[in-house]
């Protein structure tokens, strides 16, 4: 059966952003200074939504095991089919575990689902919460044959933002550093909602897309700036386009094709910074053990002998390496920088603009920035609105060529 969140985004993102944004060209652009409470409406020839604020299918759990869900809620919920057919009521939920079974799944102390998929609608907004977490919004939850549970919280795309903008930077920056990440993300998740409307989420709540953890980072500042920014977007050339932010560039943005491995998309070609020095991740660095990046390659598929040397190869003007050529007892092995990235740990080799130092048994890296570092600087958006830019001007720095339009 078709996900209704997706029939309803198709009917409704998808006749107004597709069809109009499509074909949208001499869009004026929003000035975005500090204190406005509404960026300037658009003329006619603006992007459309119909009017319309959609809703977003954030995943919260991807095929989890029996009794990891843990659900409660304050007030009254129902427990709906798809089609919205009633199956039961619930006064309230104590915290109960989702439990699946040889024929279906249901929420501990209450009868199994006849279905395997339901709709879970608390009547008080906020009264839900999901392991410990508080939500907004509707929870769909999924049961597959061999006996997994997923979880997806059913939002308006703002409410979502309110609680991204929380997670992802600090709420005492200045005003136009946070219009400018709302403004981003509220791109990037659009996009995405196009992408995937015929999947079963349209982002997971976690690094892979943003980070999104409900209610607990929510406050009135995040959303004053969402509503701040309400319905607008970037675009290039009227058409959408994954408005990728990172944490600190380290100095100089990336393109997507080196920092994601993906196609590239002209606003997002490389920009020097110069803005972010203020993290602390501008510069920094770590020691390993030879015979641990060793094993981790090893548990990534990689045989190799002891680590002799490995160096960044193919450094551009934004100072990433495109490989790292590893030598080692038994050879040579050479990966991509973003792929030798993952398997060190994003946490440690923190972007792929680093250098090596030989230590004895160890590896001294050292590098600049942390994240894939395309598009948008977080910390260099922090940096640029502290010495006078509005939102507008640090948007078009970090994503040459783009516009922003109101589309709902």
């Amino acid at each position: 059966m078709k996900n209704p969140a997706a029939s309803l985004f198709s009917a409704s993102l998808g006749a107004g952003l597709l069809i109009i944004l499509f074909s949208c060209t001499g869009t004026p652009t929003p000035r975005l200074k500090e204190g406005n409470k509404t960026p300037p409406k658009l003329s006619s020839e603006a992007l459309l939504l119909n009017g319309k604020e959609p809703i977003i299918r954030v995943s919260l759990f991807q095929a989890a095991p029996s009794g990891k869900i843990r659900l409660s809620s304050v007030g009254s919920a129902q427990v709906t089919t798809l089609a919205g057919d009633l199956i039961m009521e619930m006064p309230s939920i104590a915290e109960s575990a989702v439990l699946s079974s040889t024929t279906g799944f249901a929420i501990e102390g209450y009868p199994e689902f006849e279905v395997d998929q339901v709709i879970l609608i608390p009547q008080n907004d906020a009264d839900l919460t999901v392991n410990g977490i508080r939500y907004h919004g509707r929870l769909h939850l999924s049961h597959s044959p061999d006996g997994l549970i997923s979880a997806v919280n059913f939002v308006p795309l703002d409410t979502y933002l309110g609680g991204v903008l929380g997670s992802e930077v600090i709420l005492s920056w200045p005003v136009a550093s946070l219009q400018a990440n709302a403004i981003a993300s509220r791109s990037y998740a659009l996009y995405q909602m196009l992408q995937r409307q015929d999947e079963p989420a349209d982002v997971v709540s976690d690094t892979r897309d943003q980070v999104y953890r409900g209610m607990e980072r929510e406050s009135e500042s995040a959303r004053a700036i969402v509503q701040q920014t309400h319905g607008v977007v970037l675009h290039y050339n009227g058409k959408p386009f994954p408005a990728y932010f990172s944490s600190s560039c380290g100095g100089h943005t990336t393109d997507a094709s080196t920092g994601l491995d993906r196609a590239g998309w002209a606003p997002l070609s490389p920009v020097k910074c110069g803005f972010c020095d203020e993290s602390r991740y501008f510069r920094w660095n770590f020691a390993v053990q030879k015979g641990e990046i060793a094993a981790l390659l090893s548990r990534s598929g990689h045989s190799v002998g002891v680590i002799q040397d490995i160096r960044p190869v193919g450094r551009g003007v934004d100072g990433r390496a495109r490989t790292v050529q590893i030598e080692h007892s038994k050879g040579q092995l050479s990966l991509k920088a973003t792929e030798f990235r993952h398997i060190m740990g994003t946490g440690k080799l923190r972007s792929t603009s680093f250098d090596t130092k030989d230590s004895g048994d160890e590896l001294v890296f050292s590098g600049n920035g942390w994240g894939h570092g395309v598009g948008l600087c977080q910390w260099g958006t922090k940096g640029m609105a502290s010495a006078g830019y509005t939102a507008e001007f640090i948007l078009n720095h970090y994503y040459p060529g783009a516009k922003l339009a109101e589309i709902y």
